[in-house]
């Protein structure tokens, strides 16, 4: 797995008026000087009115770019719940410099950094975007859905 990754990112608009996601695509410039990010056709959200979310490099399950802010659901392929299955429910966040998930992996914390993350192999079969902690907060409670 190459350790260079595409940078782009989307952006969650919280300031006045309906909340919303503002994608990658629809993202023509971030003007860090000017405090704005342009998008639509020339439209601008002001910096302070927004969050962004960085991009990991990493695709879930079905190739859908995973972000700061998502919400997955890994499947603990080690653990059985006495159904056959076992789920956590994690968030992406960027510390320290690294993307970081963590999720409890039987008796001890598995975390996992940046690229170089195990569950995600060539074929990543073991996690999958369930949401994103803006348009569906009540995920991190690591209940199933």
């Amino acid at each position: 797995m190459s350790t260079e990754r595409e940078i782009k990112f989307r952006a969650w608009v919280n300031g006045s008026g309906e909340p919303c996601m503002i994608l990658w695509e629809d993202i023509e410039a971030i003007e860090w000087c000017n405090d704005k990010l342009c998008h639509h056709m020339g439209k601008y959200t002001l910096l302070g009115n927004l969050i962004l979310m960085q991009y990991t490099g990493l695709k879930d399950k079905n190739g859908t770019d995973i972000y700061e802010g998502d919400v997955l659901r890994i499947h603990n392929s080690e653990e059985d719940d006495g159904m056959g299955e076992n789920y956590t429910y994690t968030e992406v966040e960027f510390k320290n410099g690294a993307f970081k998930v963590e999720y409890d992996f039987g008796d001890y914390d598995m975390t996992a950094i940046g690229w170089a993350i195990d569950i995600w192999g060539e074929n990543n079969t073991t996690c999958e975007i369930i949401g994103n902690k803006y348009y569906n907060p009540e995920l991190l409670n690591n209940t199933p859905q």
